[in-house]
């Protein structure tokens, strides 16, 4: 997680020991798993921003020091699992959205950097 919030800081220039840390992991999802990254930025842009992130929306991929969004395992398993849970929309690394299949009810989000994601959910 400190990863991912150095690479925030340096995109929202802050100072990470000014923001509250705390993250709330539902159900399962392992930590230490780097497919949550973009979902915690975008959490901590959210707190950031003072807006809410949209309804029905995943976030997936490991965020880069420099804010790329990297490529993550079982992509596919993951856009699958996240449009059976009612999720319409899913954002995901370029590399990935290339191989994966957008599942029916379901649109591919391919981002490359986290600025990209920032500005078409925040302006």
């Amino acid at each position: 997680m400190y990863l991912v919030l150095l690479a925030a800081a340096a995109l929202f220039d802050f100072h990470p020991i000014f923001v509250n840390q705390d993250v709330n992991i539902a159900g399962g999802i392992a930590i230490q798993d780097p497919a949550v990254d973009l979902g915690v930025a975008m959490a901590l842009a959210s707190s950031y921003y003072d807006q809410p992130l949209p309804q029905g929306v995943a976030f997936i991929g490991e965020v880069g020091l420099t804010g790329e969004i990297r490529h993550v395992s079982y992509a596919e398993q993951r856009v699958s699992e996240a449009i059976r849970l009612g999720l319409r929309e899913v954002v995901l690394p370029a590399a990935a959205a290339d191989a994966v299949q957008a599942p029916s009810g379901g649109m591919l989000v391919p981002a490359d950097r986290l600025t990209s994601i920032l500005s078409r959910h925040f302006g």
